[in-house]
């Protein structure tokens, strides 16, 4: 799956589950400054990467640094990279 292909996916999702519009979807969004999400909203993001793009996010430090919609694009291409190489 290219950058390209997860950030098009990432961004779907977005606009599914929690009702953005296509034109909130920059990639320097922050999460939490322009696009609002609260505690709640990114338990609710975690689990749903988690069941859409099969990779593991809890307990990873790396989660910690994502401040931007690019920032969680290139963790899911790391962490992809990272189980294709595993397998």
């Amino acid at each position: 799956m290219s950058v390209e292909e997860i950030r098009r996916a990432f961004y779907n999702l977005l606009i599914d589950e929690f009702e953005f519009s296509e034109d909130e979807l920059k990639g320097d969004a922050r999460l939490r400054e322009d696009l609002e999400l609260d505690s709640l909203d990114y338990v609710d993001l975690i689990a749903v990467l988690q069941r859409d793009f099969g990779i593991r996010l809890r307990g990873d430090e790396r989660l910690k640094q994502v401040k931007t919609l690019d920032d969680v694009v290139n963790l899911i291409a790391q962490l992809l990279a990272e189980k294709k190489e595993g397998s």
